[in-house]
């Protein structure tokens, strides 16, 4: 890389006295540029981000493969058992498995409604219960996207009633929320429109 670090940057860096925002677009593209290996590390990280939903890229590389950890543990009990776990035990209390269980929510919501309502109803658990370590909008904003979710399964079950009322409880959430995440926003009133249509028909 022709670019190299300047004398003043390398000094700051050896000294430890550069920012996170310099370390990451100053130092770290350089260092990207020479290694292969790193380079592959941080795309696997990208998309554990994308595929975990969750900007931070710690709580994308130790809670996604975890969540189908958790999930394999989880799939097999009662569902009573099911709601338990997840709520007494903190293990299970985590971002990645919320957004896992809305990914199988989401499948499973095509060919077993039923299943796709208890995901979801898990999701909603898990949001209630996140500890401080989240954000709190970002807390609001998997609150909004689980109780859609849930009313999603419910109108694949038929339940429109009910399934209007899990979409009124992610309005709610979403208007608390301050991120302004357009991307869960336009999730919600998809999820939404395709109760409409089933209302209508």
């Amino acid at each position: 890389m022709e670019n190299h670090l300047s004398l003043e940057t390398m000094a700051r860096l050896l000294a430890g006295d550069l920012s996170h925002d310099e370390l990451v677009t100053q130092v770290i593209p350089h260092l990207l540029e020479l290694c292969p290996g790193c380079r592959g590390q941080v795309e696997e990280i990208r998309r554990l981000q994308e595929e975990v939903g969750h900007w931070d890229e710690r709580v994308a590389v130790w809670e996604g493969p975890e969540a189908k950890t958790l999930f394999a543990v989880l799939k097999d009990l009662p569902f009573d058992e099911q709601i338990a776990r997840v709520m007494d035990d903190e293990s299970f209390q985590t971002w990645g498995l919320a957004q896992y269980l809305l990914k199988q929510s989401l499948a499973a919501s095509f060919e077993d409604a039923a299943g796709a309502t208890n995901y979801a109803e898990l999701a909603v658990k898990i949001s209630q219960n996140l500890e401080d370590t989240y954000d709190p909008h970002w807390i609001l904003d998997l609150q909004a996207r689980a109780h859609a979710y849930l009313g999603n399964a419910r109108r694949a079950l038929g339940e429109l009633r009910s399934a209007e009322t899990s979409f009124r409880e992610a309005e709610r959430f979403l208007a608390k929320s301050m991120t302004g995440n357009e991307i869960v926003r336009a999730e919600v009133l998809q999820l939404k429109a395709s109760m409409r249509r089933d209302q209508r028909s």
